[in-house]
């Protein structure tokens, strides 16, 4: 056993011992978890900071390099953060900040990269028009009252038509509305499966799942992935080994590599999802930023398919309006969920999105969603260089470091100097499987000119000495 040395040093005005005498592994783990102990204990109080680095490498005869992963680590585990300018503080764990929350109050010159989000030029104007129209009806206060929980008919007809794609046109009884497409994946996996079912996805996937897993008692199984996304010899031999029950996928512009299958991949797809009788979640909400548009999986087995989608990557989020079309004669069991998790989605975000459809404010928002993509990926490349891209309006990008880098430093290293990315553990289902990567959201920057600050940012980090001192000191 790794024997390290016992050592005292002020934090805060307090004294600080990191009981590292019995600890074996890595330096870098062996004070991590010592910090994660004395938070837990008592010892180390919200708000404190924590020594700076090179002085504490300094007294403990190890590198820079080394605290840096330690705190890294700390930061990655939620323990820490750091504040720009003045040091590594002890978070307050009574309100933790979500691992993908939206920050509110972030510094002016903080720029999160982390989240999925969008920004549209194109909303007020859209949102007037819409507010007015509703204004002029004369029943829109039955907007107000509930609704079926699968939603009006007439919302339902125009979303059937919004869903529609090449070979898939799933009738207005198969369609369920919904809080978004994170709601509609509650509420069908809660439909598809009992606790200690497996459930296969991609072995990097969207992290809500692996929450989601973990809330219904599943187990989750990654699948190798190649440059298209799920690779179908491996899904077949997992498949063949495990009792899975269900796989969930993301074919177009997957999350969070991007990758985009192929329509003979999706046939193997569904076609091995069929010899093994599993049922496939096919998460697509982001189908409407592809032109030409693709097959869903749907398409090839839709005695087998729940189609999960949302208009949130493709007009607004905060109409929280998603959809799930089932198999036929599958609806009931995902409408029960929908009940219990929230009764119904909302009838006047419907409205709003039907008047959208129906004038072409929807198209509208749909182009503008795809140009600005691809300019913030060309942006991307510029400043990045080379990596995989599928060459369509995919809102994010997931970008592979360079050895000698480690995911925990350059995302900490990037945090010090006020630019927000996702680490690729945030996404692995199994955390031996998570690369060295990040995903970076390109379409989360408020502008073009803030994209093109927090990339030259980035680019210049990749630059740096991953063992150097970092900017957080």
């Amino acid at each position: 056993m790794t024997q390290f040395p016992v050592k005292r040093y002020i934090v805060s005005m307090t004294i600080w011992n990191p009981d590292l005498s019995r600890r074996s592994g890595s330096f870098a783990l062996a004070l991590a978890d010592a910090i994660a102990d004395d938070i837990a204990g008592g010892r180390l109080q919200p708000g404190e900071r924590l020594p700076p680095q090179r002085n504490l490498a300094q007294q403990l005869g190890v590198s820079v390099g080394t605290v840096t992963r330690s705190y890294g680590e700390a930061r990655r585990r939620g323990l820490v953060a750091g504040r720009i300018g003045s040091g590594t503080y002890v978070r307050d764990m009574e309100t933790p900040e979500a691992e993908f929350g939206i920050r509110d109050g972030a510094t002016p010159q903080a720029i999160d990269l982390a989240v999925n989000l969008i920004h549209c030029t194109l909303w007020p104007s859209a949102f007037d028009a819409a507010l007015a129209e509703l204004s002029s009806g004369s029943d829109t206060a039955a907007l107000l009252e509930y609704v079926p929980a699968q939603g009006l008919l007439r919302h339902r007809r125009t979303a059937s038509a919004w869903i529609e794609r090449p070979g898939f046109a799933p009738e207005p009884d198969r369609i369920a509305m919904c809080h978004g497409a994170q709601n509609g994946l509650a509420a069908v996996l809660s439909a598809l499966t009992r606790p200690g079912d497996i459930v296969l996805a991609e072995e990097v996937t969207y992290p809500p799942v692996k929450i989601l897993a973990e809330m219904y008692g599943l187990r989750l199984e990654g699948v190798t992935m190649d440059h298209e996304g799920l690779d179908p010899a491996a899904l077949d031999a997992v498949a063949r080994t495990t009792a899975a029950r269900v796989l969930y996928t993301t074919p177009t512009l997957q999350n969070p590599t991007g990758a985009l299958m192929s329509d003979g991949r999706r046939r193997e797809i569904a076609a091995i999802a069929r010899r093994h009788d599993l049922k496939i979640v096919e998460d697509d909400v982001v189908a409407r930023l592809v032109d030409p548009p693709t097959t869903p999986i749907a398409a090839y087995a839709p005695e087998r398919t729940w189609y999960v989608t949302s208009v949130s990557k493709s007009l607004a989020p905060g109409l929280r309006i998603g959809y799930v079309a089932a198999p036929d004669s599958e609806i009931e069991p995902v409408l029960t969920r929908i009940r219990a998790l929230g009764w119904m989605a909302s009838a006047l975000s419907a409205e709003i999105i039907e008047f959208w459809m129906n004038n072409g404010t929807a198209d509208d928002l749909v182009r503008y969603h795809r140009r600005e993509n691809r300019v913030y990926t060309d942006m991307a490349h510029a400043q990045l260089g080379e990596f995989e891209d599928a060459g369509l309006a995919c809102p994010h990008i997931w970008f592979p470091l360079p050895s000698p880098w480690r995911t925990g430093d350059f995302v900490a290293r990037l945090a010090a100097k006020g630019i927000g990315v996702a680490p690729s553990e945030a996404f692995a289902v199994s955390r031996s499987t998570a690369p060295p990567a990040v995903r970076i959201s390109l379409s989360a920057a408020p502008n073009r000119l803030l994209l093109q600050r927090a990339l030259s940012v980035i680019a210049e980090t990749l630059a740096d000495d991953p063992l150097g001192e970092t900017a957080i000191l």
